[in-house]
């Protein structure tokens, strides 16, 4: 765990009392706290990256703009001590990354039910005019709520407006390469939806295989994979593959975004279809 840029006991803004350090990335910190106003448990996120103030209005923005229930609502945020900071529920739980090298493959109903959440959570976004860019399992959250799993979308903090806000510069590389449509690595500042859908089938990809469709030992070589390789068939890593499924997938993992499918909407139709028809046989 790296080093916490908040003590235990700070009182941030005199109102939020810091707890535990549960998560830290080049990019965040994300600490436990105790709203002294409300008396509930929050959770305090700093931005650390050179581009904290940018993500810092995109993540404040985007989750009331979409306003859709899969996406974690920003509760507060600001500025102290030069350091940017989002203040957001609590969840319990775990991320879908966690939960993958936890369990390995997921079954049929639980990998439609996720993907159907995270299409509809998708979609509305893209009819707001918001490409998410970074859509992978580690920013997914399953979120134990009462005897139910509720799935959330995490972090738009690399998100861009299509009306071209955003704050990416041409060339510079935003998301997650495993999960990134060949478009997006080419430049990150000219995407659309489909990259999201990209990203999406490479998410179902995963959870029905237990691994993303490219892997590769360094980041140079990923790169090429994601731009050039056509992804292993799902029925080569899972027997119990329906034939449709795999025809879906690889239809959202299209090299080409006018070849993928067209819309996150489209995909969890297709999802549902073939994932229902599975169960059914």
């Amino acid at each position: 765990m790296r080093r916490r840029l908040l003590q235990l006991g700070y009182k941030l803004e005199e109102r939020y009392q810091i707890d535990e350090l549960i998560a830290a990335t080049d990019m965040s910190q994300v600490y436990t706290a105790t709203d002294r106003v409300e008396g509930n448990e929050v959770a305090v996120k700093l931005l650390l990256s050179r581009r904290a103030e940018t993500r810092s209005e995109l993540e404040a923005s985007a989750p009331a703009r979409i306003d859709h229930p899969a996406v974690v609502p920003v509760l507060a945020h600001g500025v102290e001590a030069a350091m940017r900071y989002l203040i957001l529920p609590l969840l319990h739980g775990e991320t879908l990354a966690d939960h993958l090298r936890r369990t390995g493959p997921l079954p049929a109903p639980e990998v439609l039910r996720v993907a159907t959440t995270l299409c509809d959570a998708a979609h509305a976004a893209h009819r707001r005019g918001l490409v998410h860019r970074d859509l992978k399992p580690s920013n997914v959250f399953l979120e134990h709520r009462d005897d139910s799993i509720v799935v959330r979308v995490l972090d738009f903090g690399v998100a861009k407006w299509l009306d071209g806000s955003g704050g990416t510069k041409t060339g510079e590389l935003m998301g997650t390469l495993a999960y990134m449509a060949p478009e997006q690595v080419h430049d990150s500042k000219q995407v659309t939806p489909r990259a999201d859908v990209y990203s999406l089938g490479a998410i179902v990809y995963e959870m029905w295989c237990g691994v993303a469709p490219f892997t590769a030992n360094t980041q140079v070589e990923l790169a090429n994979r994601v731009m050039y390789d056509t992804a292993p068939a799902l029925a080569s890593r899972r027997a119990d593959t329906p034939a449709l499924l795999d025809t879906v997938v690889q239809q959202a993992l299209a090299k080409e975004p006018n070849q993928r499918l067209a819309t996150a909407k489209l995909l969890e139709k297709k999802l549902g279809e073939a994932l229902t028809n599975m169960e059914r046989g």
